[in-house]
């Protein structure tokens, strides 16, 4: 049953366009993958209800588009977050580079002290075009003092663990009661360039 009394938790998703956001979002809310690459132009809002022995969540999911116009978000919009997911392409390098370059940087810079981050590689179904070793990324994580998971949303590997890691839910039994999505603009971007090291 949805109330207001649900205890509400709120991440948002970033990272470069066609890194698979959208589609790991819809995994983790309707539990479905659409093979169909339709680009966030500014972002989606999902919703999901989870019932837990210790009540009702509300979690949001903010999608965000990886396009240039929208690489720079207002940092007043992370105050409130609980967690954020900071998502590459396992057979994109530049996907990883940008992580190590602007994204895991800005957060860091412009969250809260306790916003929980978790950095993931999607896309392991394609084992055989992967340009981005897991050790690798994985050494990042450790720099930064993030949690690193690697993803399908295609086969729906390790999708769940992400989102309640990111909200600080993992481990915690739950059940799906319902979600829905709505629409919603996102503000403007600033760019960024630097080297990128996967050595």
């Amino acid at each position: 049953m949805q109330t207001s009394r649900a205890k509400t938790l709120k991440l948002c998703l970033f990272g470069d366009v066609g890194v698979g956001k959208t589609s790991l979002t819809d995994r983790f809310i309707t539990g479905m993958f659409d093979r169909r690459y339709i680009p966030t132009y500014c972002a989606r809002h999902h919703h999901k209800y989870l019932d837990t022995p210790d009540g009702e969540i509300y979690i949001q999911v903010w999608d965000t588009s990886g396009t240039r116009r929208f690489r720079s978000v207002d940092s007043r919009l992370l105050q409130d977050f609980n967690g954020a997911v900071l998502l590459y392409d396992v057979t994109n390098l530049s996907t990883f580079c940008s992580i190590q370059q602007y994204w895991l940087q800005w957060v860091q810079a412009v969250a809260p002290a306790d916003l929980r981050l978790v950095l993931v590689g999607n896309k392991v179904d394609r084992s055989s075009s992967r340009q981005v070793k897991e050790e690798v990324a994985r050494q990042l994580s450790r720099e930064h003092g993030v949690d690193f998971y690697e993803t399908s949303a295609k086969s729906g590997q390790n999708v769940e663990k992400v989102f309640l890691e990111a909200v600080s839910l993992l481990g915690t039994d739950w059940d799906s009661s319902g979600s829905v999505e709505d629409p919603k603009e996102m503000p403007q971007p600033i760019e960024r360039t630097n080297h990128c090291s996967v050595l």
